[in-house]
């Protein structure tokens, strides 16, 4: 796992802009760093607090992709085309199964991410799961993750995170998002 959880400086990874980049150079956030998480998330999860446990400090990045990497790129649950590469031209691909796809891995990271990355996390995905009017987020969910699903929906005391407004400059993937 430490190959993969530094930043690169050039070609494909992610880069500490938020950019992620395949190819050498195409923007795919949503495409190829979404199925990376998709696939490190519930594996970090099987391994935290056990004997394998990954006690790499760089795993901290992981987190920082959510807020960086993802958070701007998601809205009302669906992912931005402009980060989803050639996924935009496959029929069985939507921005919001690709968003839901990336609240999953998300919602499996707040399992054993620090406290605080945990609670910003579930807030920012309760927010996604409710304004999102086209798909339902756990209607959809995979049977393993829909009782963490059902429950951060019902939690109270989770608030909701908001409407995210920012200005996100992805230079190294050449894209800018502003969000108001």
């Amino acid at each position: 796992f430490s190959a993969v959880f530094p930043y690169v400086t050039s070609g494909d990874g992610f880069y500490r802009d938020g950019s992620f980049v395949q190819h050498s150079w195409l923007p795919y956030t949503a495409g190829y760093g979404a199925s990376l998480l998709v696939e490190l998330a519930p594996i970090l999860n099987w391994l935290a607090r056990s004997p394998w446990e990954v006690i790499d400090p760089a795993q901290s990045n992981v987190y920082q992709w959510i807020y960086d990497s993802y958070e701007p790129i998601i809205y009302r649950g669906a992912a931005w085309d402009l980060v989803r590469g050639r996924e935009i031209s496959r029929s069985s691909s939507s921005p919001q199964g690709t968003g839901h796809t990336i609240m999953r891995a998300i919602l499996d990271l707040s399992k054993f991410a620090p406290p605080a990355d945990s609670a910003r996390m579930q807030s920012m995905l309760k927010y996604w799961a409710q304004s999102d009017t086209v798909r339902s987020f756990t209607g959809t969910i995979a049977l393993p993750l829909l009782a963490d699903a059902t429950a951060l929906m019902n939690d109270p005391s989770i608030e909701p995170r908001g409407e995210l407004l920012g200005h996100y400059h992805f230079g190294d993937m050449d894209r800018v998002i502003h969000l108001r």
